[in-house]
C-alpha cells in the first residue's frame, strides 16, 4: 500500500477507535470558544443571525432617529405657525358668528398658506383651551383650520364651508400630548410604535400672550410618507449589507489563513457597521436643523403679505408702515424662536443686466445693539430695500424661490455660533413667487451632538473590536489542529463517495449497473403509487451480438456497448434513468412517462443508434448493429418484477418479430 494511503488508513482506524476524541465528524465545523462540534451551515445559520441581529438594531436606531426627524419638524411647524398668528385676529373669533369677521379669513388663509407650503401637512388647526367643572381638567374647542375653504369665491366664508365652526368642540382623545402643549411645544411619542402603513405624526405648540399665558393652541399632523420611503431604502440597504456580510463571513473561513488577514476582516465588517449608524445618526440630527429651519421659513412666508412685499423696492420704502409691519412679524418670529439668529426676505434682483443668482434684500433685520455691548457693530446694521446679494453660493437659496428649500449642512460663521438657513418662498394669489424668507438658525448643538456620537461609536468599535479579536485568537489556536483532521475527513468522504459510484456503474458503458437498478425500480414504484405518476420501462437489446463477437472480436463488441452506452445517455433527462442490466442488455427508467411517451423516446433513440451504426459501418465495415426494445407501462400495485418481465417480453417478441423494431404490448 503506498504511504499515503496508510497514513489515511491509520488516521482512519484511530478515528473509528476514539470517536470522542476524533474532534470532528466529516462535513463539521468547529465552534472552539464552545468546544462544541457544529456543522458548517450551522455556523454559517449563527453567524448570520449575529449579523442580522446587529444590523436589525441599528435599524430600529435609525427608524427611531427618523421619527424623532419627523417630529421635530411637525413641532417645528407648530412652532412657526403658533409665532405667524395675529394674537388680535385671534381673540375676536369666538363664536360661529365670527366666521363673517376679516379677522377669520386672515387666519384662514394664514393656515392655508402654511398648510399649502408643507406637503406632509394634513391637517392643521387652532384649538383654544376652556375650563370645565372638573379641577385641573380643560377640554378645547375649535378657532380655525386649514380644511375650510371658500367654495363659492365670495372671499367669505358660509356655514357649510367651513369644516369646524370656532367654538365646536374639538375631540382630544387620540391627543395624549396636547395637555403638555399648554406650557412647551411637544410631538406625541404613541407614533413610533404604530406601522409605517398609515402613521400621522401629531404636534403641538402653545399661543402666549404678551403675559405668557397659553390663549391657544397649534395642531399639525404630518404624515410618514417620507419617513416610510426612507425607511424603505433602509430596509433594503440592511438586507442588502446583511446578505453581503453573511455571504463573506460564509467564505471567512477560506480567506483567513493568516490571522492578520482575519482581524483586519472582522476589523473591517464592524467598521462597516458603525459607520454606516454614524451616517444616519449624523444625517438625522443634521435634518432635525434642516427642517426647523425650514417649517420657521414657511411660517414666516405664510403670514407675510405678497402685496406689501411688491410695495417695497427701493431704499426709500423703508419708512413706509408696510414695511415696518413687516419687520416687526419677523422680529416677533425671531423672538419667539430662541435659536433662529436672523430673519430676511430677498427677491431676484430686478436690474436689466442681472444674473439668475443675482438678489437684493427686501426686508432685512432692524437696526439694534443685538449683542448688548452699547455699540451698534457692522453685523448688527440691517440691509436697505434694494441691497445687492449675490447668491452664487447658495444653490438651497437659489432652489427657494420654487418650493421650500434648507442647506444641506451646517454653515460656519465664526466667531459666531454655526448656522443653518431655511428659506421659503412667497407666492401671490396665482402662485407666483414674489420674494423668498431666509431664516438663519443657530446649528452650534450639531457639533456637540455629533463629536459627542463619534466618542462612543469609536469607543464602542475599539471595544467590541478587542473583544473579536480576542475570540479570534482563541478560534485560530483551535483551527490549526482542527485543519489537518478537516482534511483528512474530507478526503475519505471523497473516498467513499467514489466507492460508492464505482459500486453501482458498469465501468465500460460508464452506466448504473444492474445491482443499483433493483434499488431505484422498487425506490420509482413507490413514488409512482403514491404520487400516481406514470412509469415506464425500456428494455433493449442488441440483435446477433454474440454473433458480432464472434466475427469482429470482443474488442469491437466492446467499442458497441461502449457507444450505446453513450448515445443513452445523450437521450436521457435529468429524472431518467439508464442501466447496464446483462452482457448486451440495457434498461431504462422513464419517470413521469406514459406509454404513449416512452415509445417516442425508443423511436427517437432507435434513430439515433441506427444513424450511429451506419457511421460505423462506413468507417471501419465492423457491419450494421440495431436494437429490440420491449416497453412496459408500470400498473399501479403491480410487482416490480413483475414490470420488468413485461418489458422483457416485449423485447423477445420484437426478436421474433424480424429485430430491429419497439414493441409495447
Amino acid at each position: 500500500m503506498p504511504e499515503t494511503e496508510e497514513k489515511l488508513e491509520s488516521k482512519k482506524k484511530t478515528i473509528h477507535r476514539n470517536p470522542e476524541n476524533s474532534g470532528i465528524k466529516a462535513g463539521s465545523f468547529h465552534f472552539p470558544w464552545r468546544g462544541a462540534k457544529s456543522r458548517l451551515w450551522t455556523n454559517f445559520v449563527l453567524v448570520s443571525v449575529s449579523i442580522f441581529v446587529v444590523l436589525s438594531l441599528m435599524y430600529l436606531v435609525a427608524r427611531h432617529l427618523l421619527f424623532s426627524e419627523l417630529s421635530q419638524r411637525a413641532v417645528g411647524v407648530a412652532l412657526a405657525t403658533a409665532s405667524g398668528v395675529d394674537l388680535e385676529d385671534l381673540d375676536r373669533i369666538r363664536t360661529a358668528e365670527d366666521i363673517d369677521k376679516p379677522e377669520y379669513v386672515r387666519v384662514q388663509s394664514f393656515l392655508k398658506r402654511i398648510s399649502d407650503s408643507n406637503q406632509d401637512v394634513v391637517c392643521l388647526c387652532m384649538i383654544r383651551p376652556v375650563p370645565t367643572n372638573v379641577s385641573g381638567r380643560v377640554r378645547y374647542v375649535y378657532v380655525a383650520d386649514d380644511k375650510t375653504k371658500d367654495l363659492n369665491g365670495n372671499d367669505r366664508f358660509e356655514r357649510d364651508e367651513v369644516r369646524h365652526l370656532p367654538g365646536a368642540l374639538f375631540n382630544d382623545s387620540s391627543h395624549g400630548s396636547l395637555n403638555k402643549a399648554r406650557y412647551h411645544p411637544v410631538a406625541d411619542t404613541n407614533s413610533y410604535f404604530q406601522s409605517l402603513r398609515h402613521v400621522q405624526i401629531s404636534a403641538y405648540s402653545p399661543i402666549k400672550d404678551a403675559r405668557g399665558d397659553t390663549v391657544a393652541v397649534v395642531s399639525v399632523g404630518i404624515s410618514s410618507d417620507s419617513v416610510r420611503k426612507r425607511l424603505a431604502h433602509f430596509q433594503i440597504s440592511t438586507l442588502a449589507v446583511w446578505a453581503l456580510l453573511s455571504v463573506l463571513a460564509f467564505f471567512f473561513s477560506g480567506i483567513t489563513r493568516k490571522r492578520w488577514v482575519g482581524y483586519l476582516f472582522v476589523s473591517a465588517i464592524i467598521l462597516v457597521l458603525f459607520t454606516f449608524l454614524y451616517m444616519v445618526a449624523r444625517r438625522a440630527i443634521i435634518s432635525e436643523i434642516r427642517y426647523h429651519a425650514m417649517g420657521v421659513a414657511i411660517a414666516t412666508a405664510a403670514g407675510i403679505d405678497p402685496e406689501e412685499v411688491n410695495g417695497i423696492r427701493k431704499a426709500e420704502d423703508a419708512g413706509k408702515a408696510s414695511y415696518f409691519r413687516i419687520q416687526a412679524f419677523m422680529q416677533r418670529i425671531a423672538d419667539t424662536n430662541m435659536d433662529v439668529r436672523y430673519v430676511y426676505i430677498m427677491r431676484k434682483s430686478t436690474k436689466a443686466d442681472a444674473k439668475a443668482t443675482d438678489y437684493e434684500y427686501v426686508v432685512d433685520e432692524a437696526t439694534f445693539d443685538q449683542n448688548g455691548n452699547g455699540a451698534i457693530d457692522p453685523e448688527e446694521v440691517g440691509n436697505p430695500p434694494g441691497a445687492y446679494y449675490d447668491a452664487s453660493s447658495f444653490p438651497q437659496l437659489l432652489a427657494a424661490w420654487y418650493q421650500p428649500a434648507a442647506d444641506l449642512d451646517v454653515t460656519p460663521d465664526p466667531p459666531y455660533p454655526d448656522l443653518m438657513s431655511g428659506y421659503a418662498p412667497i407666492k401671490d394669489k396665482h402662485g407666483h413667487t414674489v420674494a423668498l424668507v431666509g431664516v438663519d438658525v443657530i446649528a452650534e448643538v450639531v457639533g456637540r451632538k455629533l463629536l459627542a456620537i463619534r466618542t462612543v461609536i469609536l469607543i464602542v468599535y475599539l471595544t467590541l473590536t478587542l473583544l473579536t479579536i480576542a475570540v479570534l485568537q482563541l478560534y485560530f489556536q483551535k483551527r490549526a489542529l482542527l485543519e489537518e483532521r478537516d482534511e483528512l475527513i474530507s478526503e475519505l468522504e471523497k473516498s467513499r463517495e467514489r466507492y460508492k459510484l464505482l459500486s453501482i456503474t458498469d465501468e465500460l458503458t460508464k452506466l448504473y449497473n444492474q445491482r443499483h437498478f433493483g434499488d431505484q425500480l422498487t425506490e420509482e414504484t413507490h413514488r409512482a403509487l403514491r404520487y400516481g405518476h406514470p412509469l415506464s420501462l425500456l428494455l433493449m437489446d442488441i440483435d446477433d451480438f454474440k454473433l458480432y463477437n464472434d466475427t469482429h472480436g470482443h474488442a469491437a463488441g466492446d467499442m458497441v456497448l461502449e457507444e450505446l452506452g453513450r448515445v443513452i445517455k445523450q437521450e436521457l433527462r435529468a429524472s431518467d434513468s439508464a442501466y447496464r442490466y446483462g452482457g448486451e442488455e440495457f434498461i431504462i427508467l422513464l419517470p413521469e412517462t406514459d406509454a404513449e411517451q416512452a415509445v417516442s423516446v425508443a423511436d427517437r433513440l432507435r434513430k439515433d443508434w441506427r444513424e450511429t451504426a451506419l457511421s460505423r459501418e462506413e468507417i471501419d465495415n465492423a457491419g450494421r448493429v440495431t436494437l429490440s426494445i420491449g416497453i412496459a407501462a408500470y400498473n399501479p400495485g403491480e410487482d416490480p418484477a413483475e414490470f420488468v418481465k413485461r418489458a422483457d417480453g416485449n423485447m423477445y417478441t420484437a426478436k421474433r418479430l424480424g429485430k430491429d423494431r419497439i414493441v409495447f404490448a
